[in-house]
């Protein structure tokens, strides 16, 4: 199921989920695990893809603790699903460059846990707003 232009997601789920994947990605990089990069793209890729509904971080959110939540703020379904995009896409050219450079690989990791960590600790998604400077057409 696609996202829509008016979806919105808890932002808590959101930073829950962004928290994560930065802290699993700088823990791969402080425990040399390599294989951590690839597993934390796969797990961000279904939100890539879906939106919030295919991303595991937020699905765990949703399930464990939403229930127990008040409502709380919201975050637009579109920035999470271009945050995760740009964290897969990051992942993905870390992994594939692991293969030639290891050192090139952990810098893109770590710029990707940065990405993660600043949304998760601030609410500003700049692997949104880098999307979208990237693929605007001039408006």
């Amino acid at each position: 199921m696609p996202v829509k232009a008016g979806d919105s997601v808890d932002a808590r789920a959101d930073r829950a989920a962004q928290g994560s994947a930065g802290v699993l990605l700088l823990g791969g990089f402080v425990f040399h695990l390599v294989w951590m990069v690839p597993v934390v793209g796969l797990l961000l890729a279904g939100g890539a893809l879906l939106g919030p509904p295919g991303d595991a971080f937020e699905r765990v959110f949703a399930i464990l603790l939403v229930p127990r939540l008040k409502p709380g703020p919201t975050v637009a379904a579109v920035t999470v699903r271009d945050q995760d995009f740009a964290l897969t896409a990051l992942c993905l050219l870390a992994t594939v460059a692991f293969l030639v450079v290891a050192t090139l690989g952990w810098l893109l990791a770590i710029g990707a846990a940065v990405i993660a960590i600043v949304a998760a600790s601030t609410g500003i998604h700049l692997g949104e707003w880098a999307i979208h400077r990237l693929f605007s057409r001039g408006t």
